[in-house]
């Protein structure tokens, strides 16, 4: 189970940090607009998605694990996965798109800090059929909606919420790995491996490398 658990971990360490960045790049993007920026910030939220969607159903396989205090996080997988299934199969998606759909790499909208503006951003050409959306608009408050929503195909999924929710079920997790003395460092730790060859006596013919068993010794 020790590999499930860390690659939920480090799932969410992915997640968390490509969260950062889609909310440093959309600060970025309301002042100005580069295609460099606009790419890294779609890419970056397909990031999420993914192992979003990895993260929750590694959630699934965790023995022991109370899911039914997770539940409304479980109940995500389904529509995350209907995004993920349409990145990872474009090459025979691309042949069988509706006549009516989002960018083919899908489109965000975000409000700004006042939530008097939407704005959308997209990559790529857009050809004729090509949807965009803006954020929801409440007429009462003159206010619009303050999310991070992000759409592609027909599908549509509110990043912000999807992040709380994937955050609130990490904490969790973290807390029963703690109540079952699992967790050691919080971050996922880290290790650097150097190996330093020798110049002489090694004949130009042979390619070698060395491969590195380790042990964990209990004090």
């Amino acid at each position: 189970m020790v590999y499930k658990i860390e690659a939920a971990r480090f799932s969410w360490l992915i997640i968390e940090q490509a969260y950062k960045k889609l909310i440093e790049n959309l600060k970025l993007l309301t002042t100005e607009y580069t295609h460099d920026l606009a790419l890294n910030t779609i890419t970056t939220t397909w990031a999420i998605i993914d192992n979003s969607f990895r993260f929750l159903r590694l959630m699934e396989q965790l023995r022991g694990l109370k899911h039914k205090n997770i539940q409304d996080a479980l109940n995500y997988v389904e529509k995350i996965e209907n995004f993920r299934n349409y990145i990872q199969h474009l090459n025979t998606e691309v042949n069988k798109l509706p006549e009516e759909i989002y960018p083919i790499l899908g489109a965000i909208s975000w409000p700004s800090n006042d939530l008097l503006e939407s704005f959308a951003i997209s990559v790529g050409t857009i050809p004729p059929g090509t949807i965009m959306n803006s954020l929801a608009f409440n007429v009462l408050t003159k206010k619009c909606q303050p999310d991070i929503i992000f759409n592609a195909l027909n599908y549509s999924l509110n990043i912000s919420e999807l992040f709380k929710i994937i955050n609130k079920t990490n904490n969790y997790l973290n807390e029963w790995l703690m109540e079952n003395n699992f967790l050691i460092n919080k971050d996922g730790g880290g290790n650097l491996f150097r190996v330093k060859f020798p110049t002489e006596g090694v004949f130009p013919n042979e390619i070698k490398r060395i491969k590195i068993k380790l042990r964990t010794y209990k004090k």
